[in-house]
């Protein structure tokens, strides 16, 4: 999650992200602009990562996963 009142629109995550899932917010594919309002919500509540760590041990299985709206846990 990015805290869209905290983030200053630098793009540097853009390509960070090893799975490819942040965009600029201009980039933003239209069938993922229902997560706008669930990552603003969520940013709110969720740690701020700030060190990289190692990925899951079974990220590259999700990687190609779609619709993984289901699968989220909020708590």
């Amino acid at each position: 999650m990015i805290d869209p009142v905290v983030c200053i629109d630098c793009s540097l995550c853009v390509d960070e992200c090893p799975a490819g899932a942040i965009f600029a917010e201009e980039d933003v594919p239209p069938e993922y602009e229902k997560y706008l309002a669930l990552n603003e919500e969520l940013s709110q509540l969720w740690p701020v990562i700030n060190a990289k760590a190692d990925a899951p041990a079974d990220a590259d299985e999700w990687a190609s996963v779609k619709e993984k709206f289901n699968y989220l846990q909020t708590s």
